[in-house]
């Protein structure tokens, strides 16, 4: 395990350097590592050095994002695409309680991650959820938490590594038929 957090703090601060020279916050943030093992999520520096720690809850079902409404959180690198305001957003969690106004706190953290929608960091309407699997997919934090990261580290382009877990990873990952396939020798002509 720590030598696959190595490779990814490597991975997000080679990434970061791009980053850097376009936009870097005052406080000298270079990358989020949300960790589904101790469920938090980090902020690390330039320098690899740890900023700030906040607690978090994950997607519901283990291993890794597959298909939409699998009610996984999905693995790998990703970065931040927008900072949204979502203090006026609502969702229906399908519990029978119908729409629930503040659901994502204050702002939604939109992640680029290639092959799925609507995945991000946000805040939540029940800090009883925080440090459990709670979520459809997404990364959840306290409100004050969700507060304070966007106001002092996050901005658009910041490299997110979320590492898994040892029961995530558990979970056999099904590939698509292609994939499973294998690749194909195109034939030669003649």
């Amino acid at each position: 395990m720590k030598t696959i957090l190595c490779t990814f703090f490597a991975c997000a601060l080679f990434c970061a350097v791009d980053v850097r020279a376009q936009q870097t916050p005052p406080s000298g943030a270079a990358f989020i590592a949300v960790c589904k093992e101790s469920m938090t999520l980090a902020v690390y520096d330039f320098n690899s050095c740890l900023r700030a720690v906040y607690p978090i809850a994950c997607g519901r079902a283990l291993g890794n994002k597959e298909k939409p409404g699998d009610m996984k959180t999905p693995e790998g690198l990703f970065s931040v695409q927008q900072i949204q305001d979502a203090s006026a957003w609502t969702h229906d969690f399908g519990d029978g309680k119908g729409e629930i106004r503040g659901a994502y706190g204050s702002h939604f953290i939109r992640l680029k991650t290639p092959g799925h929608r609507g995945i991000g960091i946000h805040g939540t309407h029940d800090p009883a959820s925080i440090g459990t699997r709670a979520t459809e997919g997404c990364v959840r934090l306290n409100n004050s938490d969700l507060l304070e990261l966007v106001k002092k580290y996050v901005y658009v382009g910041m490299p997110v590594v979320i590492l898994t877990s040892e029961a995530d990873s558990a979970v056999p990952c099904r590939f698509p038929a292609a994939v499973e396939a294998g690749p194909r020798l195109m034939a030669q002509a003649e």
